[in-house]
């Protein structure tokens, strides 16, 4: 490839260049960092108080769901005693559904999603559960901007090239 090919691209190179030597200098760190964005931490009591929120608008009597599984095993492990700290056996399909669907329901009421703790305790698990199963299919999440990259690099070599036959 001549250089009357590249030129455009050398054109915008330097151009690029020239501006980023009459850019300002970059803010101090103190102007540069974030916010603190992390929600004050919950006591045991008010997490305690939110679940059992969840809980009771689950297995209200009115839905048809006070007898379900679930609601009675919720009920076993609130009401204490020694049955309550036993170990409980796996879930089966049909009560992790019904899991999800606790949650699903309880986070969409107004505010929940953002302020209740088992909303926000099952959106970071959910954020987990996103992030194993991009390393287990090995997909990188930025693969695209990697490529840019690549192909912007390469552009640069080129146009070096040039300018050194120059």
């Amino acid at each position: 490839m001549g250089l009357s090919r590249r030129r455009p691209t050398l054109l915008l190179l330097l151009l690029a260049a020239a501006r980023a030597a009459e850019a300002p200098p970059p803010p101090d760190a103190s102007e540069t960092t974030a916010p603190d964005r992390r929600r004050p931490k919950k006591t045991p009591a008010e997490v305690a108080a939110e679940m059992k929120e969840m809980h009771d608008f689950w297995c209200h009597p009115g839905f048809g769901r006070a007898e379900s599984a679930l609601c009675v095993d919720i009920r076993r492990r609130e009401a204490g005693g020694a049955d309550a700290d036993a170990p409980r056996a796996p879930r089966t399909k049909a009560e992790k559904a019904a899991v999800a669907l606790m949650h699903e329901l309880y986070c969409g009421v107004n505010g929940h999603a953002e302020t209740k703790h088992p909303c926000l305790m099952w959106e970071a698990r959910a954020t987990r559960a996103r992030r194993r199963r991009l390393v287990a299919n090995d997909m990188k999440p930025d693969f695209v901007g990697m490529t840019f990259h690549a192909e912007v690099e390469q552009m640069l070599h080129d146009t070096l090239e040039d300018l050194e036959e120059l």
